[in-house]
């Protein structure tokens, strides 16, 4: 088998490969998915990356699968996992037992790096049987929230009947008006204001809030800067919260399409204490944004939070049936265990998603 790591100058190669698979969505072309190879592999500022080659004797690219390295915190203990994904096989190759074997060498690298885990999120039951064939196990279900914001927009795009949409557009847009008074609250003492860097000013807020948390992927000022800011083309709009001068929380947007539909995703919302007031101050600037952009809806996800979830219905969100399978593959060796594993209260996002 000829495995090796990938270097910077295969990102090109990998590009072409998954643009010959179907897989540069969200209209990517090539630089920038070369942009997103560099963010996701070389830039984080922790950890070890993971990428795994699989060439051809003529040194053609036919394979590839990375990690990207996260900070996890476990009850004030830090550990590494690693975030799976960019998983590309030549069509020519399927069945030749390459993804077999690059998770063969996908463990052995990330148990080689001290990992104490990897983790991947799957929407497809096509994919997600050959994973749990393979040593990975089905965590959690994280279901995707959504918010309308032009329900006359989403109805059109799910139906196609011009005379129900006709008859709908009144009684929706007075559904839309209705729903946008009643979750349009705000307390006057909560400052909200957009930021493009994470600074100093954050840290005490970030360590009090990681040190509330019984499992979660680590915010820290520099993670937040390389997360949201090192990536340009994502253009991430990120809102923080004061309330008498000190930062009590800090939320992600960022506009992208989602199932055809033009939506806002939410894509990190930290909130401390479980403060209401924040959670309704930050809510309700997330859904002006999405007014404003003449978004569809706005999505979410989260995992491990109850209250937020609350915090989300009263804004309007539901639940919808739209979900991701979170697995995750331990490795023994560096102290996994399945089963304390799962008692974990896992708080999840779009943060530990990095194609969002």
């Amino acid at each position: 088998m000829n495995f090796r790591s990938a270097l910077d100058n295969d990102f090109k190669e990998i590009g072409k490969l998954a643009n010959a698979n179907g897989l540069l969505v969200e209209g990517l072309h090539l630089p920038e998915f070369i942009a997103m190879m560099n963010w996701q592999y070389n830039l984080p500022t922790i950890g070890q990356k993971v990428q795994i080659i699989y060439s051809s004797s003529a040194g053609e690219v036919i394979g590839h699968y990375g990690a990207v390295p996260f900070q996890f915190i476990k009850h004030n203990e830090e550990i590494m996992g690693a975030l799976a994904g960019n998983l590309v096989i030549s069509k020519d190759s399927r069945h030749g037992g390459i993804f077999y074997n690059l998770q063969i060498e996908f463990a052995k690298k990330c148990e080689q790096l001290n990992y104490f885990f990897a983790y991947g999120f799957i929407t497809r039951k096509g994919v997600l049987e050959p994973h749990l064939r393979l040593g990975w196990k089905n965590i959690l279900d994280l279901h995707v929230y959504v918010r309308p914001i032009s329900s006359v927009s989403i109805l059109e795009k799910l139906l196609h009947n011009p005379v129900l949409i006709f008859f709908a557009k009144l009684p929706l847009t007075i559904f839309d008006g209705l729903l946008y008074l009643i979750t349009n609250t705000n307390k006057s003492n909560i400052l909200i204001q957009e930021i493009d860097e994470f600074d100093s000013s954050f840290n005490q807020f970030l360590e009090e809030w990681n040190r509330d948390q019984e499992f979660t992927s680590k915010r820290d000022i520099s993670i937040l800067n390389w997360r949201f800011f090192s990536f340009k083309e994502r253009k991430y709009k990120v809102f923080v919260a004061t309330r008498g001068g000190e930062k009590c929380g800090f939320m992600v947007l960022r506009t992208m399409n989602l199932k055809n539909f033009h939506a806002l995703a939410l894509v990190d919302l930290i909130v401390a204490k479980n403060d209401g007031d924040i959670y309704e101050a930050l809510l309700g600037m997330c859904i002006k944004v999405a007014r404003s952009e003449k978004v569809d809806l706005v999505a979410t996800v989260v995992a491990g939070n109850d209250y937020m979830r609350r915090q989300l219905f009263i804004k309007g969100f539901i639940r919808t049936r739209q979900k991701f399978s979170l697995v995750v593959r331990g490795f023994k060796k560096n102290g996994f265990n399945l089963d304390s594993f799962k008692k974990l209260k896992w708080f999840v996002t779009w943060f530990d998603h990095d194609t969002v």
